[in-house]
């Protein structure tokens, strides 16, 4: 399972956080505080992913979504490194750049700190475990209040990450041609997984982290998590 104990990310040893438990410390920092030096502590935190010595660590934060498409090239080749086919490298990839573009869009003028809005992304190569995670870390408004404008009858964070990894379920817009906009992002990434890739999909949205066992069963996790904002993704590929 992916390495976070939710009670450490507040922590001030960040050297004694976990990898994904410092891509948190680091959103929810984002959150706190709207006052302070966002490039020192950025180096603060790359700093301790330095430290991390079992680990290849790759570290993107930004304020437009086109900065992440400087990274794709990137992960594209570490999937093929780890012999993943070309086909499911292209369809993680895509999956990823879908997320991304998904972090930016549905909170366009509803971020809750006007001073970043920011999406965050890692991927870590965990060389012991044989275990390869990509997550996409967002401060927006989650999903049951991005999905609740057109599906009001959700009551939770729960039932929003339940909704969001079925096929074309989207809050946004329909095209010129009424075709639906996006939406398939998640869908194809929990597919690529039950499908025979070898590996485990988690979400936290707000307060609800949640691990998705199949395409109509997840497992709540954690649900009273301190946190009113922000959405994660965290796909986890072991590989031999």
């Amino acid at each position: 399972m992916v390495e976070i104990n939710y009670k450490n990310i507040n922590s001030l040893e960040l050297e004694y956080l976990s990898p994904l438990e410092l891509f948190e410390s680091f959103l929810q920092k984002l959150l706190q505080e709207t006052n302070f030096d966002l490039n020192s502590y950025l180096n603060e935190i790359k700093k301790n992913f330095d430290k991390q010595k079992n680990y290849k660590i790759s570290f993107q934060t930004h304020e437009e979504k086109n900065s992440f498409y400087d990274c794709t090239e990137e992960l594209f080749q570490q999937l093929l490194d780890l012999n993943l086919s070309l086909d499911s490298s292209s369809l993680v990839v895509s999956s990823f750049l879908e997320i991304v573009d998904n972090a930016f869009t549905h909170n366009l003028g509803r971020w809750p700190t006007p001073h970043y809005k920011r999406v965050a992304s890692i991927f870590i190569n965990d060389i012991s475990k044989k275990k390869f995670t990509i997550a996409v870390g967002d401060i927006g408004i989650g999903f049951k209040k991005t999905l609740k404008l057109k599906y009001p009858e959700l009551i939770s964070e729960r039932d929003a990450i339940k909704l969001a990894i079925k096929p074309n379920i989207s809050s946004r817009p329909t095209d010129y041609k009424g075709q639906k906009m996006g939406g398939n992002g998640l869908y194809f990434l929990q597919k690529n997984i039950f499908n025979g890739l070898s590996g485990r999909l988690f979400i936290r949205s707000c307060n609800c982290f949640c691990e998705i066992l199949s395409a109509n069963q997840i497992q709540e996790l954690e649900s009273d998590l301190p946190f009113k904002y922000g959405a994660n993704v965290f796909f986890e590929l072991s590989y031999a």
